[in-house]
């Protein structure tokens, strides 16, 4: 921090020489004050676009920083497919005071994490490059490697349908360390919120490990608060796949 202050560093959205704000690392005050800033209500969405019946994270919600728009989606893309993964823990700390704000419990901050496939070909994994940075923000312990990845899958951004994406990640996540979250509250943290459906998957994951609450936090979505209609049944057996699962207990609402 002492060298922030000597020789400042650039905005990551400008390029310009900033002098350091404290709790927005990266960013100068011109930028912050023009960035799409979700407000109100617009910050907490739930986590599936189209609702399922009986889901047992039905009262899961989403702390979402920005509006992926303008300038916000060129970082994300650029932090996904071109290297810029300085801009990870700025976008991590961007999510930080809504969290704060609202008083959610949590005690710890997990990633959605990459598939170790794609992450060789990446260099890195942006989630868990965000999850640091909401971790620092929050001043909670980063929960390094409580999910992974057990298969591949398609890209979502390849798939148009709510169910085909849902499909896609159904049962693709697993929690090797389960006494590591069990009772425990945490923040899942992932870079964008889309259909919710990558999000849902890695959260039930910490559910069948035994996590007392998961709350979502991701920089950007390009949804309003109103989700969508209710997906069909056949949807919801694809993403809850472990028999016995509607029987599990609700989760505790965090936010109420």
């Amino acid at each position: 921090r002492v060298l922030d202050r000597l020789y400042p560093p650039a905005c990551v959205l400008c390029r310009g020489v900033r002098e350091p704000i404290p709790g927005f690392p990266g960013l100068c005050r011109t930028c912050l004050s023009r960035l799409p800033h979700r407000v109100g209500t617009d910050r907490w969405l739930p986590c599936l676009e189209h609702p399922v019946a009986r889901d047992p994270l039905e009262n899961m919600r989403v702390a979402v920083a920005l509006h992926y728009r303008g300038p916000v989606r060129n970082l994300l893309l650029d932090l996904k497919f071109h290297d810029a993964s300085h801009a990870a823990r700025t976008l991590g700390a961007l999510c930080a005071p809504i969290l704060r704000e609202r008083a959610v419990a949590a005690d710890l901050v997990a990633s959605v994490p990459l598939h170790p496939e794609r992450k060789r070909e990446r260099g890195y994994d942006q989630a868990a490059l965000v999850a640091a940075g909401l971790a620092e923000g929050l001043r909670l312990p980063l929960g390094a490697g409580l999910l992974v990845r057990t298969r591949s899958t398609r890209p979502q951004s390849t798939l148009t349908g709510h169910g085909d994406r849902i499909r896609n990640m159904a049962d693709s996540f697993a929690c090797p360390c389960p006494d590591r979250v069990r009772g425990r509250q945490v923040v899942l943290a992932d870079d964008v919120l889309t259909s919710g459906a990558t999000l849902h998957a890695a959260a039930l994951a910490l559910a069948r490990a035994g996590a007392r609450s998961v709350t979502g936090a991701t920089a950007a979505s390009g949804r309003r608060e109103e989700g969508g209609g209710l997906l069909s049944d056949r949807c919801r057996d694809d993403i809850l796949g472990l028999p016995g699962m509607f029987d599990q207990p609700r989760f505790l609402n965090p936010h109420d």
